[in-house]
């Protein structure tokens, strides 16, 4: 449904009086407003998603609410408000009459989630290995909720340097996604870029340059998810030819993901800037000036969003 049919849909479970059903849509139509990149659509909804799950007066509407607010701050790529959100809900988990166990799993899922991104690594270990203990206990260990966070211990036993126990965690992941959702389904490509990874720190450069070429060429399409596949496989090629020796098609790659960077997050966000890092790092080696330029402006992005890592970068 688009986002006016959610709206309408809202509008008319709150003249019914029906607040349960009409604090569901408002939340479904404030995903739908920040997948179309609609900040202020998206914050107004979720304004009158959270008053009309008061207005219920049912715990487990706010629950659900609450949780798909920090989903939508999420696809904004607003993590450190989505983590904030993440945080009010064990609170609200732990008065759920029923379901409980499940609800605090995710809630730490949805913690998780938020942290990764914004590199917070020396809290994701500790959440991700308690959680999987827990959703091993409450769904199972093939449920596709194991194969994200597999994925995500992958990812951070990788940061930490240990490529086996990170290829361990990714196939694993792996197989529970071809299985649920199919070979070439976006859950699956996107794991094909961390195995890439993995590939790498083995020096395996070859097999991971076909895993990425594979993503390209199904990632073809032109809704967000598409393009976030072809962004991270270019910015993931770029360090590929890298390796290989190849530093012009190292830079190719690079320029070719920050367009695609900046039509996800917007021109000047956080992850468009730490890119632009990377990029300006490598072009610097062959143009000075044009490497320096990026660096700049990077690092400005950096200020202006209030990001920790400017002074790092400076």
């Amino acid at each position: 449904a688009q986002p006016d049919q959610l709206v309408s849909l809202a509008g008319d479970a709150s003249l019914d009086g029906d607040d349960h059903v009409a604090a569901r849509a408002w939340g479904t139509a404030m995903t739908a407003a920040a997948q179309a990149g609609n900040h202020l659509a998206a914050r107004s909804l979720a304004t009158m998603a959270q008053a009309t799950a008061e207005r219920a007066g049912d715990a487990r509407t706010r629950f659900e609410v609450r949780r798909t607010a920090a989903r939508a701050l999420m696809i904004l790529r607003r993590f450190r408000d989505a983590e904030q959100v993440c945080r009010e809900l064990p609170a609200l988990a732990g008065v759920l009459p029923e379901g409980a166990e499940l609800a605090a799993a995710q809630a730490d899922k949805c913690l998780l989630d938020s942290l990764i991104p914004q590199g917070a690594w020396g809290q994701t270990r500790p959440l991700a290995e308690r959680l999987t203990t827990t959703l091993g206990q409450v769904v199972g260990d093939d449920h596709p909720l194991m194969a994200s966070l597999l994925h995500q211990r992958a990812e951070t036993a990788l940061r930490e340097g240990h490529p086996a126990e990170a290829r361990t965690h990714a196939e694993r992941a792996m197989a529970i996604a071809q299985e649920v959702y199919g070979i070439d389904a976006p859950r699956s490509l996107v794991l094909l870029d961390t195995l890439a990874w993995i590939d790498l720190a083995d020096k395996q450069v070859a097999r991971a340059r076909t895993r990425l070429e594979h993503v390209l060429s199904r990632a073809t399409g032109d809704d967000p998810g598409a393009i976030h596949l072809r962004y991270t496989a270019h910015r993931s090629l770029g360090y590929v030819a890298s390796a290989e020796g190849d530093m012009a098609a190292s830079i190719r790659e690079f320029d070719a993901a920050i367009p695609l960077a900046r039509r996800l997050a917007g021109p000047r966000t956080a992850e468009v800037a730490l890119l632009m890092l990377q990029v300006g790092q490598f072009k610097s080696m062959r143009d000075v000036d044009a490497g320096l330029a990026l660096l700049a402006e990077a690092v400005e992005i950096l200020e202006e969003t209030g990001d920790r890592r400017a002074a790092l970068a400076r």
